[in-house]
């Protein structure tokens, strides 16, 4: 079978046209009134300040976890090193204040409605739990102060449980500052 010029010419033509009516088709067909696709509804994502604030608050409460287990490890050495342990102390008061105020911004001032129950402070709550933190680690410094291995002892069982209290604090606490999801 031979192809002659003319042959090829409309061979091409059509190959082309078919091309062209293959990738003008969608645009086409939009021209002609068909609805466009919406997309779906994306919920709404929190603000980055609001985020920002979340990870402050985590990243102090990490701190502060932190500080308290190697203030534990320390007391429980064979001999303890209380320049060490005064120097994680002082730090730790530090990353517990720096963690009252992060928990500060990222709640809100509550605005009781007339005749309602008011609900207890959250923030308040935190800052008892961290106060007791405090002051069961000055006690299990004056247990290491007074050589008293059973109180010592004592003192860091508190101490964990005071950070267990906090655990489930501030989860809490985060979840309340997000904002809302829309309804769809």
């Amino acid at each position: 079978m031979r192809v002659t010029k003319l042959s090829s010419a409309v061979i091409a033509a059509a190959a082309c046209g078919s091309l062209l009516a293959g990738a003008a088709g969608p645009a086409l067909a939009g021209q002609r009134g068909a609805p466009e696709p919406r997309p779906a509804a994306r919920p709404a994502q929190p603000k980055a300040a609001a985020v920002q604030q979340q990870l402050e608050v985590a990243g102090h409460l990490g701190e502060t976890l932190s500080l308290t287990s190697r203030i534990a490890r320390e007391a429980q050495a064979g001999k303890p090193d209380l320049k060490t342990l005064t120097s994680l102390r002082q730090q730790l008061q530090k990353s517990t204040a720096q963690l009252l105020e992060a928990t500060k911004k990222l709640t809100p001032p509550a605005t009781p409605k007339a005749g309602a129950h008011r609900a207890p402070d959250p923030v308040a709550e935190i800052k008892q739990l961290l106060e007791k933190l405090i002051k069961d680690i000055e006690k299990l410094l004056q247990d290491v102060l007074k050589k008293d291995s059973a109180a010592a002892k004592a003192s860091t069982a508190t101490a964990v449980e005071d950070l267990k209290e906090l655990l489930a604090k501030i989860p809490g606490l985060t979840e309340e500052a997000a904002p809302p999801a829309p309804v769809a």
